[in-house]
């Protein structure tokens, strides 16, 4: 079966545009947050949310490896404050590799302080595509 869904090309983009939101993703490329699931465990093992997760995970560490302050990078990830970027930071596993980056968190202080160590390449989340 060669859906619509096959033809996207950008899946990142479209992540940013609905603001990593799965029902506003699925709006944007015209079917159900169901059929969204569906094509996207038959297609990249995990479901739409998860990808989207990954996604924001792997652009903050992206956006923070690069020079960008924490609330710099919410913003731009579409985090209601640098809190909540915080805390998807926190739950992610420390020492956790995602496209060559390691995240190591420090909560010594109640602070989050992040640490992005590149440890060269490695794969992004399915559909990734920088440009």
């Amino acid at each position: 079966m060669n859906s619509r869904l096959h033809r996207i090309q950008d899946w990142r983009a479209l992540g940013d545009k609905a603001r990593y939101n799965v029902r506003r993703l699925a709006r944007l490329v015209g079917v159900t947050p169901r059929q969204l699931e569906r094509f996207f465990v038959e297609n990249q093992g995990m479901t739409p949310r998860e990808w989207l997760k990954e996604l924001r995970i792997w652009r903050a560490q992206e956006l923070l490896a690069s020079g960008h302050t924490m609330k710099e990078a919410a913003t731009l990830l579409h985090f209601a404050n640098a809190s909540g970027l915080c805390r998807l930071l926190r739950r992610t596993p420390v020492g956790a590799k995602r496209g060559g980056l390691e995240t190591q968190m420090s909560h010594s202080d109640n602070k989050c302080r992040i640490r992005i160590i590149n440890r060269g390449c490695g794969e992004a989340p399915v559909g990734y595509d920088p440009r």
